[in-house]
């Protein structure tokens, strides 16, 4: 291998393996609640990451997705979970209730159905506008009821997400509230 070859190999080696050591998505995190990313011109998104929220029976997860420049319009993306031991096909309707508000969201859509165990897993998606989002994550007290034909599922907040909801509050509600 002559001089030339040895300084091409060494200068893509060191080339490829920089490569290795950058994150996709020019993300950061926020305290491990919720990361943003930037999307170019101005603009940012934010993923919430996972809170729980118990009943006696199920257990219910939600995360959002919200993007600073279309929250006072659009709201926010919210998926959710529940976690059960009987099969449920559709849920028709959320309600997010907190000590002054009620808030229904009628419009879900169901992603999927699978079985884990015992359980299954039913996971659905939906849009909250951005009234009931600051509500969501501003309130101290929250419950969320689904309703799915004539079963109601009633859930509260764990100790864990009361405090991911303050902190979302105070690290990114007024960041979107600003925009």
């Amino acid at each position: 291998m002559n001089s030339a070859s040895k300084i091409f190999l060494i200068i893509l080696i060191s080339f490829l393996s920089s490569c290795f050591g950058i994150k996709p998505g020019n993300s950061s995190s926020s305290g491990g609640d919720f990361e943003s990313f930037y999307l170019g011109e101005g603009k940012n998104q934010y993923f919430i990451k996972p809170m729980e929220f118990e009943s006696d029976d199920f257990i219910f997860n939600i995360d959002f997705t919200v993007r600073d420049f279309e929250f006072k319009s659009d709201g926010a993306s919210a998926n959710f979970s529940v976690i059960s031991e009987q099969i449920i096909n559709k849920f028709d309707t959320l309600k997010i209730i907190t000590s002054k508000n009620k808030f229904v969201i009628s419009d879900i859509q169901k992603m999927f159905v699978e079985k884990k165990g015992d359980d299954y897993h039913i996971r659905s998606t939906c849009k909250f506008n951005s009234d009931a989002f600051l509500a969501f994550f501003s309130h101290d007290e929250l419950a969320v009821e689904l309703y799915s034909g004539d079963k109601i599922l009633k859930f509260k907040p764990t100790g864990k997400t009361n405090s991911i909801r303050k902190s979302i509050n105070v690290n990114l509600v007024e960041i979107l509230n600003a925009y």
